[in-house]
Formats: C-alpha cells, sequence, structure tokens
C-alpha cells in the first residue's frame, strides 16, 4: 500500500553533506528547498545538483570545497527507499539570497558520481589481449572504480556485462578510466544483436556495458536485479518485474481515493519531430556502407549488397516513417565509411594477420543506423516519480487516439504510438514535497510494439 497520500508525494529522510575524509558531516535536509538527479544511457555517470539556503555558514564551517560527499536517502509515494551518494565537484552561483538579510547566503552545490571524482586523474596506458572485450571491461571496472570506491570504503555498485564475441587484442594508450570503458564500447561485438548498441552508462541501480537489447531483457517483461551481480561470473539474479503500463488522460479523477490511479497517469507528453527527410537522406538513416582499404595488398574490398536497415524491421510490428519506394529511390546508398584493413576477414585464405576481424560492417553500418533511428524516434514525458524506474527501464505506454469531431465517445488506443518503450534518460525533480520525473523514451521507429519486446 502507498506509504503517502498524494500522487506525487516523497519523503525527504535525509541529506547528510560530509567532508572527504568523513570524519564531519552535517544533516542540510532543512537547508534545501529540493534537488534534481540526472541518469542516462548516453552519459557514463549520473549527476544532479541542489541549492542550499544557508544562514549557518556551512561553506566555511565544513567548509565546501568541491571534495564533499553528499548522501540522499528518499521514500517514494509507494514507500520505496533509495540511498544515493555523490561527491561535490562545485560550489556555483553564491550569493546573497535577500540582499536586506546578508547572514542568508544561497548556493548551488554541483554533484556527480563518486567514481567520476575519485579516478578522473587516473590515466590507463595498457594492453588488453587474448579475452573478449566483456572480460576486459570486468578486470578495468574492478581496477578503477570498485577499487577507488573501496579505498575510501564506500560501497560500490556492481556492474551488469552483456557478453561479447570474438577475441580482440587493444591497446589503451592514455586514456581516462572513463574513456577506457566508452573505447571497449565502440569496438564491442556481439553476433547475435541486431543493433550493435554496445554503450556503458549509469543509473540509480547500477552501472552497465552492454546492448539494448540486454537492457531490454533486465528492465523488460523478464526481468532481473541488476543490484544481485555476482562479482565473478556476472551473472543476474531473476526478479520477475514487469513494464509498468501508464495511460494518458488530460482530465484525470483527482479524487483521494483516485491517487494510486494518479501515479500511472502521463502528466505530459512532447512526440518532438516526427520525420526530417533531409537528415534522413544525408545521415545515412536506412542505408551504409563500408569498403576496406586493404593496403597489403594495394586493393578496396567493395561488399556486394549494401547494408539496408529495412531487412532488420519487422513490417508487422514497426513502420519508418518514409514508405519503401522513396527510400529505394530517393535516400542514397552512398553513405560510405572507408577502414584500413589491418585485420584479418574471415574469407581470408592466406596473407598476413595483423589483428583478428573488428567487424567494422556490422558496427559502423548497424550501430550507425540504429542510433539514428533510436535518436530520432524519441518522445517526452512527464510523470509522477517512481523510485523503480531508472535509465534503462522499459515502460508500457497506452496512449488515445486523437477523436475527430462529432465521433461519439468511444476512447480508442493510438496503435501506431503505444506500446513499450526504452528510457533513454530521466530528470529527477524533487522539488518541496513533489517528486517527478521527466523521460526521453525511444524505440526503433514507430509501431505496435518495440521491435525487440515479444508480445
Amino acid at each position: 500500500m502507498p506509504s503517502l497520500t498524494q500522487a506525487g508525494q516523497y519523503e525527504l529522510v535525509s541529506v547528510y553533506l560530509s567532508d572527504y575524509t568523513r570524519q564531519s558531516k552535517i544533516e542540510v535536509s532543512a537547508l534545501m528547498s529540493g534537488f534534481t538527479i540526472t541518469e542516462s544511457m548516453s552519459a557514463p555517470f549520473m549527476t544532479g545538483t541542489t541549492t542550499l539556503f544557508d544562514s549557518d555558514d556551512i561553506l566555511s564551517r565544513l567548509p565546501v570545497i568541491g571534495e564533499e560527499y553528499i548522501e540522499f536517502i528518499y521514500k517514494d509515494f509507494f514507500g520505496k527507499v533509495r540511498t544515493d551518494v555523490f561527491m561535490v565537484f562545485s560550489v556555483s552561483d553564491i550569493k546573497y539570497s535577500d540582499p536586506i538579510n546578508q547572514t542568508l547566503i544561497q548556493y548551488t552545490l554541483n554533484f556527480v558520481s563518486a567514481p567520476r571524482v575519485l579516478t578522473d586523474s587516473f590515466r590507463v596506458m595498457k594492453a588488453f589481449k587474448n579475452q573478449k572485450i566483456s572480460d576486459y571491461v570486468k578486470l578495468h571496472f574492478d581496477a578503477t572504480f570498485k577499487a577507488a570506491m573501496d579505498q575510501q570504503r564506500l560501497k560500490p555498485k556492481g556492474i551488469a556485462i552483456d557478453e561479447t564475441d570474438g577475441i580482440q587484442n587493444l591497446v589503451i594508450p592514455n586514456l581516462t578510466p572513463v574513456e577506457t570503458f566508452l573505447f571497449f564500447a565502440r569496438y564491442a561485438y556481439k553476433s547475435d544483436s541486431n543493433t550493435q548498441f554496445y554503450r556503458f552508462f549509469e543509473n540509480r541501480d547500477s552501472y552497465f556495458f552492454g546492448t539494448n537489447e540486454f537492457i531490454l531483457n533486465g528492465y523488460g517483461t523478464t526481468s532481473w536485479d541488476p543490484r544481485a551481480v555476482d562479482p565473478l561470473s556476472g551473472n543476474l539474479a531473476p526478479a520477475g518485474g514487469k513494464a509498468k503500463t501508464f495511460y494518458y488522460n488530460y482530465l484525470p479523477n483527482m479524487d483521494a481515493n483516485a491517487q494510486y490511479t494518479l501515479m500511472f497517469n502521463i502528466r505530459d507528453i512532447n512526440f518532438g519531430e516526427k520525420v526530417n527527410t533531409i537528415n534522413d537522406i544525408n545521415k545515412g538513416a536506412y542505408k551504409r556502407n563500408v569498403y576496406a582499404i586493404d593496403v597489403l595488398n594495394g586493393t578496396i574490398l567493395i561488399p556486394q549488397t549494401p547494408y539496408s536497415i529495412l531487412d532488420d524491421f519487422s513490417t508487422d510490428k514497426i513502420k519508418l516513417p518514409h514508405s519503401k519506394q522513396f527510400i529505394d529511390e530517393v535516400i542514397s546508398d552512398k553513405y560510405t565509411r572507408f577502414v584500413l584493413k589491418d585485420y584479418t576477414a574471415p574469407a581470408d585464405v592466406s596473407g598476413p594477420a595483423v589483428r583478428l576481424d573488428a567487424n567494422y560492417s556490422d558496427l559502423y553500418n548497424k550501430k550507425g543506423s540504429y542510433f539514428y533511428q533510436y535518436d530520432q524516434n524519441t518522445i517526452e514525458v512527464e510523470i509522477h516519480g517512481h523510485n523503480d524506474i531508472v535509465a534503462g527501464s522499459v515502460i508500457n505506454l497506452q496512449l488515445p487516439l486523437r477523436a475527430k469531431a462529432n465521433s461519439g465517445n468511444t476512447q480508442k488506443i493510438d496503435i501506431e504510438r503505444s506500446g513499450y518503450y526504452l528510457v533513454n534518460e530521466i530528470r529527477n525533480e524533487f522539488l518541496n514535497k513533489e517528486y517527478k520525473q521527466k523521460l526521453t523514451l525511444s524505440r526503433y521507429g514507430i509501431g505496435t510494439a518495440w521491435y525487440y519486446m515479444k508480445a
């Protein structure tokens, strides 16, 4: 049963600000009017801000110098409690809150996930050999993020890793730890992935290195608990959850006994840009190609068939904005990337091999097309805050079909825009007693169900 009485309410249990040694700490929740926490599948770390109205001179007493820990403990409408720990990296916008009352100072604390601050001065100069990229990710995570948190006696988050295919020998020349994760993501490959959508990100549950399909399996209809990760095998414990369903009703029932239902009502929705044909043509939205320049043999290897994303779309599940005829006749298939062939391809029967097949065709063609479609097909919605919805969650939207004038009172569902969406980004906003989430949602095209979600 809900622990609060009004939809969107939350309880701020405590907010502690402590120095780098954590020997001194101050409870500051009474000085705050609110805070934000942003998490995104497109960002390796979470970030946030909070503004303090300080009459106790905490800036000098603690002091606050951009190396402090800040811990938030908060409970949502359903009674689910979260604890998030960050490090303050910036103190900005310092001013008198009221020019007449110069004892009250206002300032903003900007914070980020602790490993960002604790490891950003590291540089990785290392050769990784004779293993899969997913193995390198685990080794690197333990040696950097986990080690830094252990050294500070802080509980590290786990990491959920989508196993890659193939042995790869990679050299990291001089990168930060997070740059190294992103480097691994660029080269990661999995043969049964339609998207090759490998990326590294953090949400309020865990860190992730994987494809969108992997995230879907975690937060979709068949769910695992990303906080229950075996540190040796990386296996995930089943949790058996299902995607939450949200509805859009512009005149919802606001009665006291309808507050639970209101938690699943979409407060606002913006469908964004439906289509941009010029970008579709110039950015390789549908057709791509990779030419390999074989320096050793002085040839250019040209694939016999250009890659087309149409081959991967199931027309009964997804429909693309353009017609097939328009795509075939107008959208060019000349979006080409050239790579140096310093690797051995599967068809090679002889010749020197510098390294194993780099899978450039799938990585550059599929990933490029799907990333474009993913970014293009986004919508923004606002809902009351749910602590168990994080970046990477899957939610089911049931949207009404726009009724024509004099069409009667029968409510119909928009079967094209309704269905499963992946939560790409969340801006968690806590203001006074209200908790709301602004979500950026995406899927690959518009259709009756998300392509990878099985009905």
